[in-house]
C-alpha cells in the first residue's frame, strides 16, 4: 500500500470524530491494520474519559444503599436460616440420626455465615470511595461525617465481613467433624 488517501464523507461526518473524513486506501490489508490500531487508541481514550467522568459524577451520595440496623440484620439472617431444611440422604443411603444432625448443623452454620456476610459486602460496595466523589459531595461528606471517619467505618465493616466469613467457615468445618458423645 501507498500513502493513505482521505475522502470526504459529508459535512456531518461519520460520527467517529474524524471531521467527516474517512481513510481510503488502495490496499484493503494496509487499511485494516492501521484502522485497528487507531480504533484501539480511540477506545482507550473513550474509556479514560468515562472513568474521569465517573469520578466526578454528582449524585453518588443519593444512591447509597439502605443499611439495616444490626438487630434487624441478625434477625433476618436467623429467620432465613431457620427456614432451611437439610437435604435428603443421596440415593437412599441410610444415615444415623447423629450424622444427619451434624450435617444439618454444618449446613446451617454455612448458611448463617453467608446470610450475615453477603449484605455487609453489598453495603461496602454500595458506598463509593471518597476519591470517586464529586468535589462538592466530597466537601459535604467531610463537613458532615468527618475527614477519615467515612473511610475508617467502611474499612471496619469490610473487616467485620471478612472475620464473619473466616469464623463461619472454621466453625462449620469443626461442626462437620463432630463425634457422638460416649455414654
Amino acid at each position: 500500500g501507498g500513502p493513505a488517501v482521505f475522502a470526504e464523507r459529508g459535512p456531518e461526518g461519520d460520527g467517529a470524530g474524524n471531521g467527516g473524513f474517512e481513510e481510503a486506501s488502495s490496499s484493503g490489508d494496509a487499511r485494516a491494520g492501521s484502522e485497528d490500531g487507531f480504533e484501539e487508541t480511540q477506545e482507550q481514550e473513550q474509556q479514560q474519559r468515562r472513568r474521569a467522568a465517573y469520578a466526578f459524577e454528582t449524585g453518588k451520595l443519593q444512591d447509597l444503599p439502605q443499611v439495616a440496623p444490626h438487630g434487624e440484620h441478625l434477625r433476618s439472617a436467623l429467620r432465613r436460616v431457620n427456614k432451611l431444611r437439610p437435604p435428603k440422604s443421596p440415593s437412599g443411603k441410610k444415615q444415623s440420626q447423629h450424622k444427619r444432625d451434624i450435617s444439618a448443623c454444618a449446613i446451617r452454620l454455612d448458611a448463617l455465615t453467608k446470610e450475615l456476610a453477603v449484605p455487609l459486602g453489598k453495603y461496602v460496595k454500595g458506598f463509593p470511595p471518597v476519591a470517586r466523589l464529586h468535589p462538592f459531595e466530597r466537601a459535604l461528606l467531610h463537613l458532615t461525617v468527618g475527614g477519615d471517619k467515612y473511610e475508617r467505618l467502611l474499612s471496619r465493616v469490610n473487616d467485620l465481613r471478612k472475620k464473619v466469613l473466616e469464623q463461619g467457615k472454621a466453625n462449620a468445618g469443626r461442626a462437620s467433624k463432630c463425634r457422638p458423645l460416649k455414654r
